[in-house]
C-alpha cells in the first residue's frame, strides 16, 4: 500500500520534491489545529511527512481523515472508494516511534490486549440495512478508524435470511428461522411469535451481566396488555416502541415508561443516549453487555430532500448533510445492471430493465444513505470515546454490524432485500477487542446465528449445544480462519402464509458455490470464484452438474438442521 499524500501547502511539501522532513512541533500544531487540543513543547525533530499524518492521526481519530479525503474526481462505485480511504490503515503500520510519544489507545496500533480471567464487556452496534460495500465509503472513515483498524474485519460475514426479523431473531437466539421460527414483518412471523424467554441477554443475565438494549428490537414489539412491555434479560431498556421508522418522531420504552423522542433526529438522539447507557454500564460493578441499535440507513419518514423524487425510497438524512456525497457517488452502485436476465429464475425474469430516471433515483437514494450513515460514524466515534474515558475499552470487544445487506439496483432489484445474492447477503462486520490483533482479517464465515455462541464464548458461559451457529472466536483470532462450512439460506414464506408454510426459496452458500431452489422449481447455481456479481446461473450447463448435484444433496441435508448438525463440514467435491 502506498503512503496516502498529504495535501499541497499543509506541510509545506511540494509534489514530487520526495519526502519532506519539517518538525515535530509543526506536526503536533497541526494535529492541534485538527481539534486535538493544544500542542504540547516537545523537542525539534526531523521527521517525515508521512510521520506528521501519523502524530495527527495518534492525538485526534479524525485527523487522517481530514487530511487525506481529497479524492482527485468523482467516484462512481463504494468498491471503489476502499483504495482512497486507507489512510489509518498506513498510519497503523508508521507509527508514532519517531517522536517518542505514546499512542492513544483509542485509535493507535497499540499492542493487542490479551483476555484476563475477568469477563469482558461487549458492545455490539447494530445498524438496519447497511451494505458491506458502504463501509469502504468516506461517510464511515472513523468507523474504520476505530474498530476496524483496532481489529478484525471479515469480508465473509453473512445474514443467511437476509430480513430485519429473522436476523435479529437469530443473533439473539443462534438459531436459524426454522428452528426460532420468527421469519418475517408479517405477523404471522414476527415479534408476536419470538420466544424471548431463552436468548443472548437472558444468558447473559444469568452470567452476572448488566444488560442493556437500545433502538430497534423485532418488527411487531408493541406494548403488551396495556403496558409498555419489557423483554426479559434487560436491565437497561430502550426499546423503539411507536415510530421506529419515524427520524424525527418515534417513542422509546423506557424500562416501561413511554420517552418521546420528537424534535430531534434519530441518530443523534440514539447516540446521546447510548452514550448515557455506556457510561452507566461502565460504572456497575459486573461486566456488561450493551446492545445499540441504529435505524439507519433504513428508508423512513421526516424531513428528505425536496428535489428526491418518488420513485425509490430513500433514507432520512439531516439537512446538514445534504449534498455532503453528491460529487462521490455519481452512479447507483448497481448501475449499469443486468442486461440479460434469460438465466435468471421468474421472480427476476419478470422484472423490467431500470430506466435512466429510476438509476438517477436509486443513485440519489444511495447518496441519502451515506449521509445518514456519516451521523451514524460520528456516534460510533462517541461510543468508543465514552468506553477510553471510563477506562474499560481494552477489556471491551466492539462489534460493528448491520442485520442485512441491501440492493441497489442488482439483478434489476432497485431497492430491498430477502433474494439470495450477494449484496443482500453479506452484512459489513468489524470487530475490536482483547485478543484480537489489530489490522487482522478472516476469511472464515460469520452468520447471524454466531454472534450467541461468540458472545457467550467470550463471557465463559460454555458451548452452546442448543444453537445452529458457532463461536468464532478462534477465527477471529486468527485461527482457524478457512471456510470450512455450509450457509443455509432461509427465504420467508408468503405473507399469507401461516406456520408452517414453505419458504419461497432455500439454498447452501459456499465459499465457491451459491446453489437456490425456488418454490415453483427454478434453479440457481453460481460460481463465485468467476462469477462473484452472480450473473450467470450455471444450473443448466452440463459441466456444473457434479456440482449442482452435491450441493443439492448437502441443502436437503442441512435445510431441517439444528445444533451441532448445522455446523456439518462441507462434503469432497465442495473443497478447493
Amino acid at each position: 500500500m502506498s503512503s496516502p499524500a498529504v495535501p499541497t501547502g499543509s506541510t509545506g511539501v511540494t509534489p514530487g520534491s520526495g519526502p519532506a522532513v519539517v518538525p515535530v512541533a509543526v506536526a503536533l500544531v497541526a494535529a492541534a489545529a485538527l481539534g486535538a487540543g493544544p500542542a504540547p513543547v516537545v523537542p525539534v525533530v526531523p521527521v517525515t511527512s508521512q510521520t506528521v499524518r501519523a502524530v495527527a492521526a495518534s492525538l485526534a481519530p479524525w485527523a487522517c481523515a481530514e487530511l487525506t479525503d481529497s479524492p482527485s474526481g468523482s467516484v462512481g462505485s463504494y468498491p471503489a472508494l476502499a483504495s482512497q480511504y486507507s489512510c489509518f490503515g498506513e498510519l497503523t503500520r508508521i507509527g508514532v516511534r519517531a517522536v517518542g510519544g505514546d499512542r492513544s489507545p483509542l485509535s493507535s496500533a497499540a499492542p493487542v490486549a490479551q483476555p484476563t480471567d475477568a469477563p469482558p464487556n461487549i458492545a455490539l452496534i447494530m445498524l438496519d440495512d447497511m451494505r458491506q460495500d458502504e463501509l469502504s465509503g468516506p461517510w464511515m472513515k472513523r468507523t474504520r478508524q476505530l474498530v476496524g483498524s483496532q481489529g478484525v474485519r471479515v469480508p465473509n460475514s453473512v445474514a443467511p435470511s437476509p430480513l430485519c426479523v429473522p436476523a435479529r431473531a437469530s443473533l439473539l437466539t443462534g438459531q436459524y428461522p426454522h428452528n426460532h421460527g420468527t421469519y418475517s414483518q408479517h405477523p404471522a412471523f414476527n415479534f408476536n411469535v419470538f420466544d424471548d424467554s431463552d436468548t443472548l441477554a437472558t444468558r447473559l443475565q444469568t452470567a452476572g451481566y448488566h444488560t442493556a438494549f437500545l433502538g430497534k428490537y423485532l418488527n411487531g414489539y408493541e406494548r403488551k396488555g396495556g403496558n409498555p412491555y419489557v423483554p426479559p434479560g434487560w436491565d437497561d431498556w430502550r426499546g423503539s416502541a411507536d415510530g421506529t421508522y419515524q427520524f424525527y418522531g418515534n417513542m422509546l420504552n423506557h424500562n416501561g415508561a413511554m420517552t418521546d423522542l420528537s424534535g430531534g433526529y434519530q441518530t443523534k438522539a440514539y447516540a446521546r443516549i447510548g452514550t448515557g447507557m455506556l457510561r452507566q454500564a461502565a460504572q456497575q460493578d459486573k461486566p456488561f453487555f450493551a446492545y445499540l441499535n441504529f435505524t439507519a440507513p433504513h428508508v423512513g419518514a421526516g424531513k428528505k430532500r425536496p428535489e428526491h423524487s418518488d420513485l425509490v425510497p430513500t433514507a432520512v438524512s439531516p439537512p446538514t448533510t445534504h449534498g455532503k456525497y453528491d460529487e462521490v457517488i455519481t452512479e447507483a452502485p448497481g448501475y449499469p445492471g443486468e442486461i440479460d436476465v434469460s438465466d435468471k429464475p421468474r421472480i427476476i425474469q419478470r422484472r423490467e430493465e431500470i430506466s435512466r430516471q429510476h438509476w438517477d433515483a436509486i443513485r440519489d437514494a444511495a447518496r441519502t444513505r451515506a449521509e445518514a450513515l456519516s451521523v451514524v460514524d460520528g456516534a460510533v466515534a462517541r461510543y468508543l470515546t465514552t468506553l477510553r474515558k471510563q477506562g474499560v475499552l481494552a477489556d471491551t470487544y466492539v462489534i460493528f454490524t448491520s442485520d442485512n445487506g441491501f440492493f441497489l439496483g442488482e439483478h434489476r432489484v432497485q431497492h430491498g432485500k430477502v433474494l439470495p445474492y450477494e449484496e443482500a447477503l453479506r452484512t459489513p462486520l468489524l470487530i475490536r477487542g482483547p485478543g484480537i490483533p489489530a489490522g487482522s482479517r478472516t476469511q472464515a464465515p460469520f452468520l447471524s446465528t454466531d454472534f450467541a455462541p461468540t458472545i457467550l464464548d467470550w463471557a465463559g458461559a460454555g458451548p452452546q449445544v442448543d444453537m445452529d451457529g458457532v463461536s468464532g472466536r478462534g477465527a477471529l483470532e486468527g485461527r482457524g480462519t478457512t471456510w470450512r462450512r455450509p450457509v443455509l439460506y432461509n427465504a420467508p414464506p408468503k405473507g399469507s402464509d401461516g406456520p408452517g408454510a414453505p419458504p419461497q426459496i432455500i439454498g447452501v452458500r459456499t465459499r465457491d458455490f451459491l446453489y437456490t431452489e425456488h418454490l415453483n422449481g427454478d434453479l440457481e447455481l453460481y460460481d463465485l470464484t468467476v462469477d462473484p456479481k452472480q450473473e450467470t446461473s450455471l444450473h443448466d450447463v452440463e459441466t456444473y452438474d457434479g456440482i449442482r448435484r452435491r450441493l443439492a444433496a448437502l441443502l436437503h441435508q442441512i435445510q431441517s438442521c439444528r445444533g451441532e448438525a448445522c455446523d456439518a463440514p462441507l462434503p469432497d467435491g465442495l473443497r478447493r
